[in-house]
């Protein structure tokens, strides 16, 4: 009896094979009509191999994007982002005027204090799932 057990003990846990990390994660608090949230974290590969995000599902939102913000002759665009690479030894990060998760259409008011179950979908098929505490804009050197 014991030693299907032990076997089902040792296998991998979905997501945190070959040293990815996720720190970080949190959604600004946004006004309550807001219909678009956003998402920040940062993604750390410490393993031996490269890791490629190909996208995010939000819990309590009808969609979820990675988007990146530039400017582009003094105007701000927005882009939709296919892929994150996510090379061994480095660190992206999800921040706002940059690479972010747009959340849309939210299915409730948050509130300071509240968590976003966010599960980060990756090319070799493993997930990640984090929860993205809810904090007032400028926390923890995030912007708004």
């Amino acid at each position: 009896m014991r030693a299907p057990v032990l076997g089902l003990l040792m296998l991998p846990l979905p997501g945190l094979a070959d040293g990815l990390k996720v720190e970080n994660a949190m959604v600004p608090l946004a006004p309550p009509s807001a219909m678009v949230h956003a998402a920040y974290l940062s993604l750390m590969n410490e393993g031996n191999t490269a890791r490629q995000l190909l996208g995010v599902t939000a819990d309590g939102y009808a969609m979820a994007h990675i988007h990146r913000s530039e400017i582009v002759d003094d105007v701000v665009t927005m882009t939709s982002v296919d892929v994150v690479e996510v090379a061994p030894g480095q660190t992206v990060v999800f921040e706002h005027g940059g690479l972010h998760i747009m959340l849309m259409k939210p299915a409730a008011q948050l509130s300071e204090g509240d968590t976003v179950r966010l599960t980060l979908k990756f090319a070799d098929g493993t997930m990640e799932e984090v929860d993205a505490a809810v904090m007032r804009p400028g926390h923890d050197g995030y912007g708004s």
